[in-house]
């Protein structure tokens, strides 16, 4: 079977519309890192994840709630409330403050 011009454009924009667009998930993470200790602030509406520290640590949040946020890192996931700070994976989170879609964290290595 022959592909003409017109059916390969028909198949690429259908193709298209099943890429998800991750860019448009409305998901920021701005972090400014000095050392071991890192501090983050969170935007998004769904989930997310930032790359940290050398060796690099990918950390992912999520679920980010009136006074919690959900993170993972190396296999282990914790729900951190406003004002807590708990070991996840291979860094320390504290939570300084979380409302429904942002959160501000100070991530550090443990």
């Amino acid at each position: 079977m022959r592909l003409d011009p017109a059916r390969i454009g028909a198949l690429a924009a259908a193709a298209l519309l099943l890429v998800p667009l991750s860019a448009c998930s409305g998901s920021t993470v701005k972090k400014s890192c000095n050392g071991n200790r890192c501090e983050v602030t969170v935007k998004s509406s769904s989930s997310t994840q930032t790359k940290l520290f050398k060796p690099e640590r990918t950390v992912y949040f999520s679920n980010l709630a009136d006074d919690k946020i959900d993170v993972r890192e190396g296999g282990t996931t914790r729900t951190i409330k406003e004002g807590g700070s708990e070991t996840v994976g291979r860094v320390r989170v504290e939570v300084k403050d979380a409302d429904v879609g942002e959160a501000h964290l100070v991530i550090t290595r443990s």
